[in-house]
C-alpha cells in the first residue's frame, strides 16, 4: 500500500490499463490454447478414423487372400499396411503398434510362402490374431474434450470394425468346414462351435453398436443393410452348414452361400465406409468450427486490448493534463485569465472537481482578505496593548517609587522614633506604625511580581542551589513569630535530595516564605512541618515534592478552587482578621507553574492545611562536600530526646561530619569520654533546669571543652555566660550546625581563647547625602547623625557634582536616583569622569532607589554606582552598605601601590586579553580599562564567538567572559573552552567572570564552569588589574 502511495497518477493509471490488458491477453491465450487441443484432438479422431479404414481394407484383403488363395492380394496388403504404419507413426504413443504391424505383414509372407494346407492354416491363425492385436490396440486410444457427436461416430466405428473382423473369421470357418469332406467329426463338430462363437460375438457387437453408440441415421443405415437378400441367404446358408445331423450339401449350394457371405460382408464394409466419411465430415466441420472461434477470439481480444491501452491513455492523458491545470490554477492563486471550469469541460467528476477548486479558491481569497483584515487589527491591537502595556509598567514603577518615597520617610523615622525614649503605650503605637508600613511595602511587592508574571517578563534564573539551607534560611525568618505564638516548628528533609540542584532559588523561597507566612498566620497552637521529599526521577532530574503543613483553620472544600485567584481569600473576614492582599498564593501558584510544577492543597475546615508543589529540577552536587579541610576534635551530642539526637546524627552524618560520642546526660560522657579535645552539643531539652544547666556549663568549661549550646525554639532565651562557645537553635541546623562547630573547633585551636567578633563597628566618615525629598532628608540626617558620620546635604545632582568637585573628600556618596534638575545616573556618571581626569580614587557610590525594577538596579551600576539600598531602607542594612564600601574603599588605597607594580608588570609582560560581553557600554567601560592598562584585547559579542577566536587562536594570557548572554551565556562558553583545550592539550586560560550578581550560589557557578576568578560588576580598575595579575602569576 505505500508503495501505490508513493506511485505518481500518471504510473497508477498506466498500471491500471496495462495490468487489465494484460490479464485479458493471458485468459485469451488460455481460450486460444484449449482450441488448439481441441483441434488437435480431432485430427487424430480423423487420423484414428483413417486407420479404422486402413485396418478394415486389411482385413478385406486379408479374408480374400486365405478364401480365395490368391497371392495378388499379398501386395495390396503390404501396401496397405505401409500406409497404415505411416498413419500410426504421426503420433508418438503408437510407437509400439509399429511391431505388430511389422509381424503383420510377416504373418502375410508366412500364409503366401505356405508349403501345405497345414502350415497356411496355422499361419492364418497367427495372422488373425496379430490383426486382433492391432485392433485392441487401436481401440484402447483415449481422446479427451472430443463432441458428442464425433466420440459417437468414432465408437460406431470402432465397433463395425470388429463386426466386420469376426464376420470375416465366420466366413473363413464355414469355408474350411465346407472344405472338410472326410475329416473326422469331431474336427467338424469342433469348427461348428467356433463358428457358433463367432455368431454371438457378431451379434452382441450388434448390440453394443444399436444401444451404446450408434446414432438413428446410423441404425438405419444398418437396418437398410441387414434388409438386403444376402443377409437371409447368408443366413440360410449359415444353419443349412450347422445342421444336425450334418447335410450334404452341394457345390452350387456351397458356391451361392459364399457368395452371400461375401456379400455381406461387403454390406457391413459399405457400412463401415458410410460412417467412417460421416465421421470425416464432422471431424472437418468441428475443426473449422474451433479454428472459426480461434480466429474469432484473437481478432475480439486484439480489437478489446488496443481498446483498453486508447481509452486508459486517453484517460489518463485528460486526467493528468486537467490535474496539471489544476496544479497551475493552484500555483498561480486562482490569477489565470481563463477560468478553471472553462479549461475544464464535461459533466464528469474532473469538471465538477474544477468547479469546487474554484470555489474554494475564492473562499480561501476572501478567507485571506479576512484574515489580513483581522492581521493588521491584531497588530493594531498588539500595538495598542504594548503601548498600555508599557504605561501600566511607567504606572507600576512610578506608583512604586511615589509610594516608597513617604514610605521611606515612616520607616525610617519609626526606626530613628524606636531609638529614643518611650512609654510602653507609645512604644505599642510605633510597633502599629512598623507592622503597617511593612505590610503596605509587602503589597507593593507582591503588585510589581504580579504585573510582571501578567506581562510574561519575568525569567526565572536558575543556578547552584542548596535546597537543604533554604529550608533552613526560610525557617529562621518566620521562627520569631513562631515562637510568639508560640507553636512547633518541625522539618522534614529527605537525605535522598541532591545537596545541591540548578534551581531559582529566589523564586523557590519566595513561594515557600508565602506558604509559611501564611502557615504562622493562620495556626494560633499545634506545629507547622516544612518537608522535602524525593519523588524519583523524570527524565533524568529528580522530583522534589516541597510542602508545608499546618494545623491552623484550613480552607472549605468549596473555596479551594477560587483560593488560588488573585486577591482572593477564604471569607472577607479573612482579610480583617488576619490582613492581607490576597496575591500571595496567585503568585506562588503562577511562580511553581512557571518553573514546571503545580501548587496544590490539601485541605479541611477546622483541621488545618497543606501546600504542595513538585518540581523536576537537574542535580549538580548528589552529596554535601564539606570544603574546609581543618578536621574536628572529637564530637559529643548530649541529649534527653532521641528525636533531636536523631536529627543532629543525621545532619553530621549527612555533613560527613564524624560524631563519636552520643549520651543522654553529661555525667555519663565525662564518664566515658577519653578525648583531650572536644565538642560538645550540649541539647537543652524539655523541662530542663535552668541552675543545673549552668553547673554542666561550668563543668565543661573546666574540661576545656568547646560548648555548642542548641536551645529549642520554643524555650525562652537564657544568658549562659562566656561559657558557651557557639549557639544553635533547633531545628535550624545545616550550614548554622556546621559554623558553630567550626567556631567551637577555633576556640580548641586556640587554646581555649574565644575568636575575636567579626562584627565591624561604624567609624566616623564624611557623606554626601543626594537626596531631594524633604522627609528623606530628614530620616537620614538622624540616622547618620546617630551613628557618628559627618555629613552634607545637596537637593538636586547639580548641588552634588558642586560639593564632590570643591575638594572635600567623601568617604561615601548616598544618590537618590529620580531627582530634579540632574538625576542620580547623570550625576554619578560625571563624578567618575571627574575622578578619572584628576586620577582619583573612585569615591564609593551607593544608589537610593525606590524601584526595585531589574532594569532599574542594572541602570545604576551601569552609571558607575557601586550597591543599591531600596526604599524604604532598614538602618542596619543601610549601615551595613556603607561601612562596607567604606572598608572596601580603604582595602584598595593600601593595596594602590603594590597594584600599580602589579600592573606595570603585566604590562610589561605584554597581555593579550579575550573580553567577551555582549552590552555595548560594558564593552566600552571595559576596552578603556584595558586600554589604559596597556593591554592588547580582542571583543566577543557572545559565547559563540569567543568559542570561534579562540580555536582560530588560543594564546589569549587571560579570558573576561560576561555570564549573561544572547546565543550562548558564559557559563556554557566555559565550560565548552576548557573542553577544547583538554582535547587539544593546551594549559587553561585563566577565565574571569564579569558578574552583576553576588549571590554566592551565582559565584560558586562560576567556579564549577570551569573559570578562575570573577570581578563583580560595576567593573573598577583596582579589582579587574588586581584579579588579572593574581591569576597570570599562579599559571
Amino acid at each position: 500500500m505505500k508503495l501505490w502511495n508513493r506511485l505518481t497518477i500518471k504510473h497508477k493509471i498506466w498500471g491500471l490499463v496495462v495490468i487489465p490488458a494484460f490479464a485479458i491477453v493471458l485468459l485469451a491465450g488460455h481460450q486460444v490454447i484449449n482450441i488448439n487441443q481441441q483441434v488437435s484432438q480431432l485430427k487424430r479422431a480423423e487420423n484414428m478414423a483413417r486407420q479404422l479404414d486402413s485396418l478394415a481394407q486389411l482385413n478385406a484383403n486379408s479374408h480374400q487372400l486365405r478364401s480365395d488363395n490368391s497371392n495378388g492380394k499379398s501386395d495390396a496388403i503390404i501396401s496397405i499396411t505401409g500406409k497404415l504404419n505411416e498413419q500410426l507413426g504421426l503420433e508418438q504413443e503408437f510407437a509400439e503398434i509399429h511391431p505388430l504391424i511389422e509381424q503383420y505383414r510377416e504373418t502375410i509372407e508366412a500364409i503366401v510362402d505356405s508349403e501345405d494346407s497345414e502350415s497356411r492354416i496355422d499361419n492364418i491363425v497367427w495372422h488373425v490374431e496379430v490383426y486382433q492385436e492391432l485392433l485392441l490396440s487401436v481401440e484402447e486410444r483415449t481422446l479427451v474434450a472430443m463432441p458428442a457427436s464425433v466420440n459417437n461416430h468414432l465408437k460406431a466405428l470402432v465397433q463395425l470394425n470388429w463386426l466386420l473382423f469376426w464376420s470375416a473369421e465366420e466366413a473363413w470357418q464355414i469355408q474350411q468346414l465346407s472344405a472338410l469332406t472326410k475329416a473326422s467329426s469331431f474336427t467338424k463338430d469342433e469348427l461348428k462351435v467356433q463358428i457358433r462363437a463367432l455368431i454371438q460375438q457378431q451379434e452382441l457387437f450388434m448390440g453394443r453398436f444399436v444401444v451404446i453408440n450408434a446414432e438413428p441415421d446410423q441404425i438405419n443405415l444398418m437396418l437398410t443393410t441387414f434388409s438386403n437378400p444376402a443377409f437371409v441367404e447368408s443366413q440360410q446358408f449359415r444353419e443349412l452348414v450347422l445342421s444336425e445331423p450334418a447335410v450334404l450339401i452341394s457345390t452350387e449350394q456351397m458356391m451361392a452361400g459364399q457368395q452371400a457371405l461375401a456379400t455381406r460382408l461387403a454390406l457391413f464394409q459399405e457400412v463401415a465406409g458410410a460412417i467412417s466419411g460421416q465421421l470425416l465430415q464432422e471431424v472437418e466441420r468441428h475443426v473449422t468450427a474451433f479454428e472459426q472461434q480461434r480466429l474469432f477470439v484473437v481478432i475480439a481480444i486484439t480489437l478489446l486490448v488496443f481498446a483498453v491501452l486508447i481509452a486508459g491513455l486517453r484517460l489518463g492523458q485528460r486526467i493528468i493534463h486537467n490535474l496539471t491545470l489544476v496544479l497551475d490554477y493552484l500555483a498561480n492563486e486562482g490569477k489565470a485569465d481563463t477560468k478553471l471550469s472553462e479549461q475544464i469541460d464535461g459533466r464528469d467528476e474532473l469538471a465538477s472537481f474544477a468547479k469546487e477548486v474554484e470555489r474554494l479558491n475564492a473562499e480561501r481569497n476572501e478567507s485571506q482578505q479576512r484574515l489580513l483584515i483581522a492581521k493588521n487589527e491584531a497588530v493594531v491591537a498588539r500595538e495598542e496593548a504594548e503601548i498600555a502595556s508599557r504605561a501600566k509598567s511607567s504606572f507600576l514603577a512610578n506608583m512604586s517609587h511615589e509610594i516608597r518615597t513617604p514610605l521611606n520617610g515612616v520607616i525610617g523615622m519609626s526606626e530613628v522614633l524606636a531609638t529614643t525614649q518611650l512609654s510602653a503605650v507609645q512604644k505599642d503605637y510605633l510597633d502599629t506604625i512598623e507592622t503597617s508600613s511593612h505590610l503596605l511595602l509587602a503589597l507593593i511587592n507582591d503588585i510589581l511580581d504580579f504585573s510582571k508574571i501578567e506581562s510574561g517578563k519575568l525569567c526565572l534564573s536558575l543556578h547552584s542551589t542548596a535546597l537543604r539551607e533554604t529550608i533552613y534560611d526560610l525557617a529562621a525568618i518566620v521562627a520569631p513569630k513562631i515562637k510568639e505564638k508560640p507553636l512547633t516548628l518541625k522539618l522534614a528533609l529527605d537525605d535522598r535530595i541532591p545537596a545541591r540542584v540548578n534551581a531559582d532559588d529566589h523564586r523557590i523561597r519566595q513561594v515557600l516564605m508565602n506558604l509559611l507566612s501564611n502557615a504562622v498566620k493562620f495556626t494560633h497552637k499545634g506545629d507547622i512541618t516544612v518537608s522535602m521529599n524525593y519523588q524519583g526521577e523524570k527524565d533524568g532530574c529528580p522530583l522534589i515534592t516541597f510542602s508545608v503543613a499546618d494545623s491552623g483553620i484550613g480552607i472549605d472544600e468549596q473555596q479551594q478552587r477560587h483560593i488560588f485567584e488573585p486577591f482572593a481569600q477564604e471569607d472577607a473576614s479573612i482579610t480583617r482578621q488576619f490582613q492581607g492582599t490576597g496575591l500571595g498564593l496567585a503568585i506562588s501558584r503562577q511562580l511553581v507553574e512557571l518553573m514546571g510544577g503545580e501548587l496544590g492543597l490539601v485541605s479541611s475546615k477546622g483541621q488545618g492545611s497543606r501546600f504542595y508543589f513538585t518540581l523536576a529540577l537537574a542535580s549538580i552536587e548528589q552529596h554535601y562536600q564539606y570544603h574546609n579541610k581543618q578536621a574536628f576534635a572529637d564530637i559529643a551530642v548530649v541529649c534527653r530526646e532521641a528525636t533531636i539526637t536523631e536529627q543532629l546524627s543525621d545532619s553530621l552524618a549527612y555533613m560527613g561530619i564524624a560524631l563519636r560520642y552520643q549520651v543522654e546526660s553529661l555525667d555519663k560522657l565525662l564518664a566515658t569520654a577519653n578525648s583531650t579535645q572536644l565538642i560538645v552539643v550540649y541539647v537543652v531539652s524539655e523541662g530542663a533546669d535552668t541552675n543545673s544547666i549552668r553547673d554542666d556549663m561550668t563543668l565543661l568549661a573546666n574540661a576545656n571543652a568547646a560548648i555548642c549550646l542548641v536551645r529549642q525554639l520554643t524555650k525562652a532565651e537564657i544568658d549562659y555566660g562566656k561559657q558557651v562557645t557557639a549557639m544553635l537553635t533547633y531545628p535550624l541546623l545545616g550550614n548554622r550546625l556546621v559554623k558553630a562547630l567550626e567556631v567551637c573547633q577555633q576556640y580548641i585551636n586556640s587554646g581555649g581563647v574565644k575568636a575575636p567578633s567579626e562584627k565591624k563597628t561604624l567609624s566616623s566618615g564624611s557623606v554626601l547625602l543626594v537626596e531631594d525629598n524633604p522627609v528623606n532628608q530628614k530620616v537620614l540626617s538622624l540616622q547618620l547623625a546617630s551613628a557618628g558620620f559627618q555629613f552634607d546635604i545637596a537637593d538636586d545632582g547639580e548641588q552634588a557634582i558642586t560639593l564632590f568637585t570643591k575638594g572635600k573628600n567623601y568617604d561615601v556618596v548616598l544618590m537618590d536616583c529620580m531627582m530634579p534638575v540632574k538625576d542620580g545616573f547623570s550625576t554619578t556618571r560625571e563624578i567618575r569622569l571627574y575622578e578619572q581626569n584628576n586620577e582619583l580614587p573612585a569615591t564609593p557610590i551607593i544608589a537610593l532607589t525606590a524601584s526595585v525594577l531589574e532594569e532599574d538596579i542594572e541602570r545604576c551600576y551601569d552609571a558607575g554606582m557601586n550597591d543599591f539600598v531600596p526604599k524604604p531602607f532598614k538602618r542596619d542594612i543601610l549601615f551595613e552598605r556603607i561601612n562596607h564600601a567604606m572598608s572596601q574603599a580603604q582595602r584598595k588605597s593600601k593595596e594602590q601601590p603594590a597594584l600599580a607594580s602589579k600592573v606595570a608588570n603585566i604590562v610589561n609582560r605584554g597581555v593579550n586579553v579575550l573580553l567577551v560581553e555582549d552590552n555595548p557600554i560594558n564593552q566600552k567601560v571595559a576596552s578603556l580599562l584595558l586600554e589604559k592598562a596597556g593591554y592588547d584585547y580582542q571583543v566577543a559579542a557572545n559565547g559563540e564567538e569567543a568559542l570561534e577566536l579562540y580555536r582560530k587562536s588560543p594564546d589569549f594570557d587571560v579570558i573576561l567572559m560576561d555570564l549573561m548572554m544572547p546565543v550562548k551565556d558564559g557559563f556554557a562558553a566555559s565550560v565548552e573552552v576548557r573542553q577544547f583545550e583538554q582535547q587539544q592539550g593546551l594549559t587553561a586560560t585563566p577565565i574571569i567572570a564579569l558578574t552583576a550578581s553576588v549571590v554566592d550560589d551565582d559565584i560558586q557557578r562560576c567556579f564549577d564552569s570551569g573559570m578562575n576568578g570573577y570581578v563583580p560588576k560595576p567593573v573598577k580598575g583596582e579589582k579587574l588589574y588586581s584579579e588579572i595579575e593574581n591569576l597570570m602569576s599562579s599559571v
